[in-house]
């Protein structure tokens, strides 16, 4: 279980291909999303010529028989709930290579004081917690893939949007030393809230309510129904707030503008 290398001063790098296929939900301080990365890096001992092995350029082998860089998410607060792939695919050159699907629930902070036309921006930071840059473990981010919006849906209808990917920094930088000593790489996920329902369901009906409200202010002040009307609006209004309550997101701190 050490590192494939001939020599201990080599450098392993372990270069990560990361697809992100939707955002599942985001509830509280927790991020659930659907993912896909692809860790790739060279094993020194499984070198090989096709020639002596009938032509065959590349195998599939058990995970258990390999190295595998412990590669995690820090921000992690969950398991991975999918079935895990217990296939590794080895070249010739040998280079490995390890498709992982992922149900990522992982931590981010949520500012509501937009909502429902709130944005928020949560990080994704790969690095191992084992191997630090003493034995020569960096990590690299190869591509990061957010899937067509067409795509995604076909995973999620939900309220959330997956907006962009980006890696902070010029790609030099990408490539850094952590506090703890190791190497990391961090990726920035932006979703956005689908407003549509929240539109429907409490806007609408609330700027209806607003208007009889003011309408009211029509009636004559000698009419003896006036004041029952607007007692009737404010007592339906209140009625309707406390109902669609529900509807909102659990927030501490600062009040949503809504």
């Amino acid at each position: 279980q050490l590192r494939p290398v001939l020599d201990w001063r080599t450098v392993t790098l372990v270069t990560i291909d990361f697809t992100v296929l939707a955002v599942l939900d985001m509830v509280r301080l927790l991020q659930s999303s659907c993912c896909l990365s692809t860790v790739d890096f060279n094993n020194n001992f499984t070198n090989r010529k096709p020639a002596l092995y009938h032509g065959v350029r590349q195998v599939s082998v058990p995970v258990k028989e390999l190295w595998i860089p412990d590669i995690s998410v820090h921000e992690i607060a969950g398991e991975n709930s999918l079935p895990r792939s217990h296939l590794v695919s080895v070249s010739h050159l040998g280079q490995v290579e390890q498709i992982q699907p992922h149900l990522l629930v992982s931590s981010c902070p949520l500012d509501l004081h937009h909502f429902p036309l709130d944005r928020h921006t949560c990080n994704l930071t790969f690095g191992s917690l084992a191997h630090t840059f003493r034995p020569k473990l960096k990590i690299w981010l190869s591509t990061v893939t957010l899937i067509p919006s067409s795509f995604s849906r076909s995973f999620s209808q939900g309220e959330w949007e997956l907006v962009s990917l980006t890696v902070p920094g010029p790609t030099s930088s990408i490539l850094s030393k952590s506090p703890s000593n190791t190497s990391t790489v961090r990726v920035q996920v932006t979703v956005r809230r689908r407003p549509l329902l929240y539109l429907v369901t409490l806007l609408l009906p609330s700027s209806f309510l607003l208007l009889l409200d003011g309408l009211a202010f029509l009636i004559p002040p000698y009419y003896k129904q006036r004041l029952s009307v607007k007692t009737t609006i404010f007592t339906g209004h209140f009625i309707f707030i406390f109902m669609v309550f529900s509807l909102f997101p659990p927030f501490r701190g600062q009040l949503p503008l809504i």
